[in-house]
């Protein structure tokens, strides 16, 4: 990245230097505010305007660097913040039996059939007589 902005710099220079070297004679009248200021040397207008423009990309560069480093200060404060939440949280004991699946509150559907639950596999054939013992058919497993 330095080596682009020598470059760059550079590249303003010698233009600048051929600016001067072909209009080293050329006077210009300037009006800025209200005033009139005659016979300036071109070279010196450009001059000038390099360099208010510098001074403006260099303001607004400042500018956009302390707006930067401020949203960095406060991400950083966020991850300190969550770090600290990890390490309290990794330290502190289980609350539950990690083993033991979580208890659930009964709902409408398990008190309408009495306490029992519903069952979590699908149940086919529920309405057959059939023995439990019969032999594998072919059918789908379940």
């Amino acid at each position: 990245m330095r080596f682009v902005v020598v470059a760059i710099t550079m590249v303003f220079l010698f233009a600048m230097l051929a600016v001067y070297w072909t209009n080293a004679d050329t006077t210009v009248d300037v009006v800025l505010g209200g005033r009139t200021f005659e016979d300036v040397h071109l070279w010196g207008v450009i001059l000038g305007s390099m360099l208010a423009g510098c001074l403006l990309v260099g303001i607004v560069s400042v500018i956009e660097g302390a707006v930067l480093r401020f949203r960095n200060s406060r991400l950083e404060k966020r991850i300190r913040a969550l770090e600290n939440e990890m390490h309290y949280l990794r330290t502190q004991p289980p609350t539950t039996d990690p083993g033991l699946p979580p208890a659930e509150e009964p709902d409408e559907a398990t008190e309408s059939l009495g306490g029992r639950s519903l069952p979590s596999a699908p149940v086919y054939h529920v309405d057959d007589d059939r023995d439990d013992d019969e032999l594998y058919t072919g059918g789908r497993a379940v």
